[in-house]
């Protein structure tokens, strides 16, 4: 719904007070040339009229009624109204001219069965939209505005890529994230209609792989339940005694649902990362083991000799 207004300037003609009607209100009816104008209601008044002139069109529409609202019929399009006001004795001064828009249909949205969308790692969800082919309208321009819910700020994603079509249908391929998605009806000359905005947002999420349990066995080794289309990432880190930082020792992918500790290791703090991993869906959480190889007598009997 579009809104301008004229200022209400109050003059003396003859011993009568008028006041300039004031453009209230101005919004698209169900055709593109239907305009509803509602001046303001003043007691007292017989005759409301308005003229409304198009740029290069040197004849003004005219229209006069008792009734303080309007509907006219004009093309989409940017114009130029003026309004005054009469009693049966006398008549008003015309106003100022304002500025006056008729813009085309705003659409229709068609429903979508979903706002929940699951996709697999680095792919985009499908969300088919369509709309009714608005009256006025040549073409339809799409926004995608990315909800933060970390409080930031809102990025309009076509500000980085405008997304338009002369078509009612548009498949929109959407990265993880929430959105508040709608459209918009532009005339042939560029007049836009407000954006009609679905009244949901839509929630755009990567399937994700289940946190590994492990199960630890009695001669150093480690088991798990395996799930289907995933294998699991297994590192060994270690650290020296009272060091801060661990250095990894190995990374390694296997597709087998045991593992055990290498051999042969040597003193120190270690820990061991396991995760669910695959190329079709986002990994798993890590799950992270610690243990201690402390010193035999045989390490230091060898070092007592280094």
């Amino acid at each position: 719904m579009l809104k301008n207004s004229i200022l209400v300037l109050v003059l003396i003609f003859s011993n009568l007070t008028w006041s300039q009607p004031s453009l209230q209100d101005l919004k698209k009816k169900s055709k593109s040339v239907a305009v509803e104008i509602e001046l303001e209601s003043v007691l007292g008044i017989d005759t409301y009229e308005i003229e409304i002139r198009q740029p290069g069109v040197p004849k003004a529409l005219n229209f006069q009624q008792k009734e303080s609202v309007f509907s006219v019929t004009l093309d989409v399009g940017k114009y130029s109204m003026r309004t005054r006001m009469k009693t049966k004795a006398e008549t008003g001064p015309w106003s100022n001219w304002v500025s006056l828009v008729a813009p085309p249909d705003e659409v229709v949205l068609n429903a979508i069965d979903y706002r929940y969308f699951v996709t697999k790692k680095d792919r985009f969800a499908p969300i088919n939209m369509g709309w009714n082919f608005a009256t006025g309208a040549e073409r339809y321009r799409l926004w995608f505005e990315k909800i933060y819910t970390d409080g930031a700020a809102s990025e309009k994603l076509n500000k980085i890529k405008k997304i338009e079509t002369k078509d009612n249908t548009y498949i929109a391929r959407m990265p993880e994230g929430q959105y508040k998605i709608g459209v918009q009806s532009i005339s042939r000359n560029d007049i836009a209609s407000n954006v009609v905005y679905y009244k949901e947002l839509f929630v755009v999420q990567q399937s994700s792989l289940p946190k590994i349990a492990i199960k630890k066995g009695t001669d150093e080794s480690y088991s798990w339940d395996q799930v289907p289309d995933a294998n699991v990432k297994v590192e060994l880190y270690k650290k020296a005694f009272f060091a801060s930082d661990y250095e990894r020792l190995s990374s390694e992918i296997v597709n087998f649902a045991t593992w055990k500790i290498p051999v042969g290791l040597k003193p120190g703090e270690y820990k061991i990362e396991f995760q669910f991993v695959s190329d079709n869906v986002r990994n798993g959480e890590i799950e992270i083991l610690k243990f201690v190889k402390r010193p035999t007598e045989e390490d230091f009997a060898k070092a007592i000799k280094e």
